[in-house]
């Protein structure tokens, strides 16, 4: 069975497209870290948005295509890599929720102990 087809991209980044000229199509879909956004608009009206994504590779002008990203169009998850001073591809994109996780960790391992008990009992 096929799986259903993403929509968007994951929480905390935003679908940032090229257009060719006349084009209702995109010639490049990219799913930008919207935090890597932010940091590289304006310092006076900091906002993420797809035209402060420029890429070493490709020159826009980017803009924001919802609606053109599914997860067989997109090419990638980016963010500003500050010590390369560049943007670069992530390897795995970072979801948000991990770093609120990693906040209740304490609470997320005793959880785990519990239930392994649990299911311990019922393999016997």
């Amino acid at each position: 069975s096929e799986p259903p087809e993403q929509k968007g991209c994951l929480e905390g980044y935003r679908c940032c497209a090229i257009f060719p000229e006349d084009s209702k199509k995109p010639s490049k879909v990219r799913c930008v870290e919207s935090k890597s956004l932010f940091k590289k608009s304006s310092w006076i009206h900091p906002t993420s948005k797809c035209k402060y994504f420029k890429p070493q590779d490709l020159k826009g002008p980017w803009t924001h295509a919802e609606q053109h990203c599914t997860a067989d169009d997109v090419d990638g998850y980016w963010s500003w890599n500050k010590e390369a001073n560049e943007w670069h591809e992530e390897s795995a994109p970072v979801q948000e929720t991990q770093e609120v996780e990693a906040e209740g960790q304490d609470d997320i391992m005793d959880d785990d102990i519990v239930d392994a008990g649990e299911e311990d009992e019922e393999l016997v």
